[in-house]
């Protein structure tokens, strides 16, 4: 069924966004006979392809392939459309990508490379030949991967069996994402900096986001933009927060909304005392499609398939292009990308959109050089579900034209000559043994309404007026503003006219939301506290106790909860802040935002009510003054492999970065410049509890095994459980030696809490 990701409930068509039920993958039900496998055949797709003439001259099938006996073809030579079909009756390759940050993605694939792909060379299986992985030629710094052996040789072989384990438990840490090589492309093109705002209509299952959350931390200083992600279905949401919990980012946000109605954000302006629209740098437009060009891994297309999965789609795809058309900013990139091969999802989208809007397309031929593609295509025909060819709207039958509207149909040759359709990206399977896939990038001219016009100049004067006034004064402009004027100003700074000049779900903005749950259409969810509302009861004596610098954005740590107790304190970035603080959560429907960076400590004679989470650590070790020690690597390797270390085991470096830390939880840090006999080239962070003799991680068993891994130590099942065994020594210098055994038991379960991280960030369930 379709992934209807970006809308509400819609009438089911084809398989979506390289959907379909996974039990289908291999096998459908036969009432008579049981269960048979799937003919890869179908001689209505064959058929409505080859009059869409896909491919440049590859239309005339060969004498010896299937298509070519069936029609009594002469030619000896397999034309480029046999090719496409061959290759599409073939399983997918296996693909992944490592994620993370580019440091530390370069520093596990390096690892990964070393360990296991070095004894994947010159393998054989019962005398066949089985070749290596090898790197995706078209994705930066071989960073993506396939695997060209199916499930039985990863059965035979134990070097590939061996990595498909660690494969499988990576992909659930989050250090690898299985996906498939050409969805990795339209965030590639999407070409995203540290400083934009990033707008991903139809998120889900997140594959794509995560690429986009990488791109945004590409940088060496924290980003400044933000990531959206957003998908309409409520449980799809939770899945793309899973997804993307392991990058950890303040800069990222999950909404669940329709995409064609998504509405207008407002953020403090230039000029105090102001809200602005919020116009996004990019916008991913991968849409809800009928998936014909996932057949490979999803076969249960071969049997549904028909002309009109696509014609069922095709308004609801120009909706959600067009309302990501109106947020792009002037001058912004969207990419409009579906798995289906038909023009009617795709390139009469593209021309729909050029002709409503101030879009145009962008030639991509130079940017991702390895990439086999085929251009877009400037005609195609328009066939009803009999296979009966529609030549114009006009001559179709009157019970038709409701379904069948006029952008269905393809541009006249003068439209066909300024609309450059060839630019498109078509990728078919035969290419580089990939998926089958279609992508184009537009750039928006101009604004669409005088509204966005009026805005636009608005904003570009605010900005130039707050710079001159920094200049004079010799300050750096200041983007940020009193958010309690910016919010009282909001109902004064929108037009008037707002319903007038657009659509009502285009434009309509998100008020102020005030602190409490917003409950609509099944949304609850837990309100959004920031600590700066409630006084100076919970952080003074955290940032004395960790040494949080001043500079430190303490504006932008929240809860979710409005008891007394606050159980888990997140971070977010300023822009995410000023989303949630300027506009009506009940609107917005946000599900998730920010890290975990703060939970609360049950044990007893604790130094400090909270402690440090392996989660947000990225986020805010580089503010710590105190409670920091720098190691060595194979400090690092010891207190991760034993689950820690007494002090006299570990080196200098570090019992003199710890001779004047207090008991209480601690940060370890690797930096590869301050170890020469260190092989690691990215700095890394661990939590630990120091007691008094020692040191004890606070990790949670996934983590464990990612250290383990890059730092190249084997993974003892039991060294935990043995650990965990014994009394924590910094809680036996805090209790009464007859409350040792139960106050080491409350730590276990502080350390075990964390090291499950069962509530991703801040999604916990309502309390």
């Amino acid at each position: 069924h379709v992934h209807t990701m970006g809308r509400g409930k819609r009438k089911r068509w084809g398989n979506g966004r390289g959907g379909g039920q996974r039990g289908e993958q291999k096998r459908i039900r036969d009432d008579s006979t049981g269960y048979e496998p799937i003919v890869l055949k179908s001689e209505a797709f064959e058929k409505y392809y080859q009059a869409q003439k896909l491919v440049p001259g590859g239309n005339t099938p060969c004498a010896y392939s299937p298509t070519g006996a069936r029609y009594g073809a002469v030619a000896l030579v397999p034309t480029e459309w046999d090719r496409l079909l061959e290759a599409a009756r073939k399983p997918l390759p296996t693909s992944f990508r490592v994620t993370g940050t580019r440091s530390s993605a370069v520093e596990f694939r390096n690892m990964i490379e070393t360990r296991f792909f070095s004894k994947m060379q010159e393998l054989q299986i019962e005398g066949v030949d089985i070749a290596p992985p090898s790197p995706i030629a078209f994705y930066p710094d071989r960073l993506a991967w396939q695997m060209h052996v199916n499930r039985g040789a990863l059965r035979k072989a134990p070097a590939f069996n061996d990595f498909h384990r660690f494969l499988v438990a990576m992909n659930e840490k989050g250090n690898l994402s299985r996906q498939e090589a050409v969805s990795m492309i339209p965030p590639l093109l999407l070409d995203v900096q540290p400083e934009h705002a990033v707008l991903d209509m139809c998120a889900a299952p997140g594959s794509k986001t995560a690429q986009l959350i990488e791109m945004l931390h590409s940088g060496d200083a924290p980003p400044t933009g933000i990531v959206i992600a957003n998908d309409v279905e409520n449980k799809r949401c939770y899945t793309l927060t899973h997804q993307t919990k392991r990058l950890q980012s303040p800069n990222f946000v999950v909404t669940n909304l329709d995409a064609s109605k998504f509405p207008s954000l407002r953020v403090p302006s230039s000029e105090p005392g102001r809200l602005d629209r919020l116009q996004f740098d990019r916008v991913l437009c991968d849409v809800p499609c009928s998936g014909d060009g996932t057949l490979r891994k999803n076969q249960a297309v071969w049997k549904k398939w028909n002309p009109m999965n696509g014609v069922g789609l095709h308004k609801m795809q120009i909706k959600i292009a067009f309302r990501g058309a109106q947020l792009l900013k002037v001058g912004g990139r969207l990419v409009y990308s579906t798995c289906s091969f038909n023009p009617i999802e795709n390139e009469a989208v593209v021309a729909a959109l050029l002709r409503t809007t101030s879009l145009e397309l962008i030639d991509v031929s130079a940017d991702l050089p390895d990439l086999k593609r085929h251009p877009g295509l400037s005609t195609w025909k328009v066939i009803e579900k009999y296979g009966e060819e529609l030549p114009s709207r006009a001559t179709t039958r009157p019970e038709l034209r409701k379904q069948f509207v006029p952008s269905l149909w393809p541009p006249t040759p003068e439209e066909a000559e300024w609309m450059h359709l060839e630019r498109c990206v078509r990728v078919y399977p035969q290419q580089q043994n990939t998926g089958g896939f279609f992508i184009c990038a537009f750039r928006k001219k101009a604004p669409m309404s005088s509204r966005e016009g009026r805005e636009e100049a608005a904003q570009q004067a605010a900005a130039a007026t707050a710079a001159a006034a920094a200049q004079s004064s010799g300050d750096a402009p200041d983007a940020a503003v009193d958010e309690g004027a910016a919010s009282s100003a909001a109902a004064s700074t929108m037009d008037e006219d707002v319903s007038k000049s657009e659509p009502a779900p285009s434009d309509a903005p998100a008020a102020a939301a005030p602190p409490r749950k917003a409950s609509q259409s099944g949304y609850k969810e837990d309100p959004y506290i920031f600590l700066e509302t409630d006084g100076d009861k919970y952080w003074p004596p955290i940032k004395e106790f960790y040494g949080f610098s001043d500079a430190f954005p303490a504006r932008n740590i929240f809860t979710r909860s409005e008891g007394d107790v606050k159980r888990h304190i997140y971070f977010v970035s300023d822009m995410v802040r000023h989303v949630i603080q300027n506009n009506e959560l009940s609107n917005v429907r946000i599900i998730n935002a920010g890290v975990k960076v703060l939970t609360r400590s049950d044990a007893r004679n604790k130094p400090c009510d909270y402690r440090l989470c392996m989660d947000g650590l990225q986020s805010t070790w580089q503010w710590l003054e105190k409670r920091v020690a720098p190691c060595t690597m194979n400090d690092l390797g010891k207190v991760i492999r034993q689950d820690g270390a007494e002090m006299k085991e570990l080196s200098e470096l570090v019992q003199d970065g710890l001779k004047d830390v207090s008991i209480g939880c601690t940060v370890l840090r690797y930096d590869p410049a301050a170890d020469p006999n260190g092989s690691l080239a990215c700095a890394l962070q661990v939590l630990v509890w120091r007691s008094d003799d020692g040191v004890r991680t606070l990790v949670s068993k996934d983590d464990r095994k990612f250290f383990c891994s890059l730092l190249g130590i084997p993974v003892e099942e039991d060294t935990r459980k043995r650990a965990l065994e014994q009394p924590c020594a910094a809680e036996a210098e805090s209790e009464a030696p007859a409350e040792v055994e139960s106050a080491s038991k409350r730590l276990r379960e502080d350390t075990e809490t964390e090291a499950a991280s069962a509530a991703p960030m801040a999604t916990d369930p309502p309390t």
